[in-house]
């Protein structure tokens, strides 16, 4: 879990923001003497809303995480379930501000409503969040939420091999995990405006298979990338040509996020590379690099997308692996532990990538 976390923080030019709540934590009761993660309370309960006793080890693992992988930003979910009574959630809002300080971004009073998609663990779940995610920036959506929840749901962004088995390889990578490595790569800290571009009137036409976003640097005043998706399945001679007229930057850097299919649910790549059994990026990270003086052309494979840096613009390069895959760094026998708590932990936690 390290490694997955670790990948998007060093790649995002915010701290990563993620939210502990859901339908769990609606129907869920805070108990700060418990000296366990969690208690289950209810052996039958419905699968979908799983309610539980948790204590103040919950914050522990968060700070811990925050700690090994770098900074974060929290969102505690508060219960108004039981809008007359809500004296358990006075009692954990205090808890949250004491134990996680600045950390705890805020509060989100109330569960949201869950994006159900079908096939979210294919290839079209990625382009599709990658689509969503640009084209809610472009109307001034600051974030996207991507759902993570208990083991098994087929939306995940990754899961450990079992739930017992959280500290050990042989983890799965969900499809949606790559679209995440692409949007936080695509903003930049001086502040990033988005534009759709309406190619092929890609906003109106039902039988669009192309869209393209213009992302702008310094709050909009200074062009740093261009996203580029081509949702057309398989065929090479569906390939998209993208043409770069002459004068918009001297040179361009591109990484793609492709697989052979828009159904395929693991040979999925995003710069060159895949997700290993341990959330470590595994294979050599490719950027294609040319001239565009005069204008250039950029093709894109079916299905994919691409992200282009204009010239100036810095991108992510190294490695990412924070975690080794036969072992934990020097030291960090307790933040192992306070992984497999995260894992194991029954309520929804959602990534927030930064947008805009």
């Amino acid at each position: 879990m390290q490694n997955y976390l670790h990948n998007i923080i060093t790649r995002i030019s915010k701290p990563l923001r993620i939210r502990v709540g859901g339908n769990g934590m609606d129907g869920s009761t805070y108990v700060p003497n418990l000296k366990t993660f969690l208690q289950f309370t209810d052996p039958n309960a419905y699968f979908n809303d799983i309610p539980v006793n948790f204590g103040p080890i919950m914050f522990d693992v968060m700070n811990k995480m925050y700690d090994t992988v770098g900074a974060m930003q929290f969102i505690i979910g508060l219960s108004m379930r039981k809008p007359e009574d809500t004296s358990n959630v006075v009692l954990l809002a205090a808890a949250a501000e004491e134990r996680l300080g600045n950390r705890l971004d805020a509060f989100l009073l109330g569960n949201t409503i869950p994006m159900l998609k079908a096939n979210l663990y294919q290839f079209a779940a990625s382009l599709w969040t990658v689509d969503v995610g640009l084209k809610a920036a472009s109307v001034n959506y600051s974030a996207i939420y991507i759902h993570t929840r208990e083991y098994g749901v087929t939306y995940n962004l990754f899961d450990p091999p079992t739930v017992d088995t959280s500290t050990s390889l042989g983890w799965v990578t969900g499809a949606v995990y790559y679209s995440a490595l692409f949007l936080s790569e695509m903003t930049d800290p001086s502040g990033t405006v988005i534009v759709d571009l309406n190619l092929n009137n890609s906003n109106a036409s039902p039988e669009a298979t192309v869209a393209a976003y213009g992302i702008y640097h310094n709050a909009g005043a200074s062009r740093g990338k261009l996203a580029l998706i081509n949702f057309a399945d398989g065929a090479e001679s569906a390939s998209q040509v993208y043409r770069i007229p002459a004068n918009i930057s001297d040179d361009i850097s591109i990484r793609y996020l492709n697989a052979p299919s828009v159904t395929e649910r693991r040979n999925i790549s995003w710069a060159g590379q895949t997700v290993g059994d341990n959330g470590d990026l595994i294979g050599t990270q490719e950027t294609v690099k040319r001239n565009c003086t005069g204008g250039c052309e950029v093709e894109v494979p079916s299905p994919g997308a691409a992200l282009v840096f204009l010239s100036g613009s810095e991108f992510f390069t190294g490695n990412s692996t924070l975690a080794a895959p036969y072992g934990y760094p020097s030291g960090a026998m307790a933040r192992r532990d306070a992984a497999s708590y995260a894992v194991s932990f029954t309520m929804a936690v959602i990534v927030i990538c930064i947008v805009s």
